[in-house]
């Protein structure tokens, strides 16, 4: 992950003033006027203090936010999952910065802009963690956020930008699979190869840290708990073999219910793989398990390439399996029922981890 510092924007804009100091605008108004008429020096004196309070109010303002900088860092996650933002704001002066409202700019898909009133800026930096409770997939990026005060008078708002670009990667649900065997190769072999490569599978080879989807079973729990971390085991044919290939149907009708389906699907079977697999994106392979995620984050429908992989051990996602002639397995998202050995068809609807674990 990266950190952005803000550049810095000298020029602050006009301030606005409050209702209080609105009211106190027109006591010192009213003053001045009787001191006209009455010539007391008294009321003189009153409407300079007054005046001298609002040029005070006006100024410490401005100073509350002059020389602020923001940092803030890149993060990802998966969609679904609650993921945490954090900037620090930057105070160079030695002097403590109060009641300070801060208002990032983020798109839609992570909640739409937040705010946050932050009492105190020490000097030095401040971190600051906003908590987007259910990100949407995509790959978002935005600039701007704003810090507003009134402090410490109450009497002025002062409101100033700071643009700190940050890009937050956010990919498919992953589901948890308590078992992995709809990419087993080995399922294509026939008879007494098949049974052979099912058995060397199994065997164990070495152990490796713990990810999202390993079942109970995978975990080495006596080793986990001597190095005070998870470790899972590494079997042979998870590091060994021709890869089985994931695509997704470029020519399917895709709705965007469907289309997030198959993208969690392709995102959890790539995860929770223990055989080789890769992912084709319709001119390369990718079979970094991460690789995938973040071409799955920026993935669209339109983006899809109608190219068949130079391979015949596919499992296809679609929507509509009777347009889709290539040859290999499919799972089919919703669309019209058909009936066939190689199609299998989920609901988008429905949670599909469950799904995915009976095809395992």
């Amino acid at each position: 992950m990266s950190a952005t510092t803000a550049r810095r924007i000298p020029n602050l804009p006009l301030p606005r003033p409050s209702f209080a100091a609105i009211v106190l605008a027109a006591l010192a108004g009213f003053f001045f006027l009787a001191a006209t008429n009455t010539l007391a020096g008294w009321l003189y004196v009153l409407c300079a203090l007054q005046l001298g309070v609002l040029a005070v109010g006006c100024w410490l303002s401005g100073r509350e936010l002059a020389g602020l900088t923001v940092e803030r860092t890149d993060a990802e996650g998966a969609a679904g999952a609650p993921l945490q933002l954090t900037l620090r704001l930057g105070n160079p002066s030695r002097r403590a910065r109060q009641l300070l409202t801060l208002t990032d700019e983020r798109p839609p898909a992570l909640g739409g802009s937040a705010t946050r009133v932050v009492e105190t800026v020490a000097a030095g930096e401040t971190a600051l963690v906003f908590e987007v409770a259910e990100p949407r997939r995509g790959v978002h990026r935005w600039e701007h956020l704003h810090l507003r005060t009134a402090a410490p008078l109450g009497l002025f708002w002062r409101q100033r930008q700071l643009g700190a670009p940050v890009t937050v990667t956010v990919w498919p649900r992953i589901w948890p699979l308590a078992h992995c065997r709809l990419l087993v190769q080995a399922a294509e072999a026939p008879g007494k190869e098949r049974a052979r490569l099912a058995a060397v599978a199994e065997l164990p080879r070495s152990l490796r840290p713990y990810r999202p989807g390993d079942g109970p079973r995978m975990i080495h729990w006596r080793t986990s708990a001597r190095r005070g971390e998870l470790l899972s085991r590494e079997f042979e044919q998870e590091a060994a073999g021709d890869p089985t290939v994931l695509a997704l149907d470029a020519t399917s009708p895709w709705s965007e219910e469907a289309f997030e389906a198959a993208l969690e699907a392709v995102a959890s079977l790539v995860w929770a793989a223990r055989t080789p697999v890769a992912f084709w994106t319709g001119e390369h392979m990718i079979s970094d398990r991460r690789a995938v995620l973040y071409h799955l984050a920026a993935l669209t429908p339109a983006a899809l390439v109608d190219r068949p992989p130079p391979t015949s051990a596919v499992l296809w996602c679609t929507a509509d399996a009777s347009r889709l002639a290539s040859p290999g397995r499919k799972l089919q998202f919703g669309g019209p029922v058909r009936v066939g050995t190689e199609v299998v068809r989920l609901d988008p609807a429905r949670p599909l981890g469950g799904q995915l674990e009976v095809l395992t």
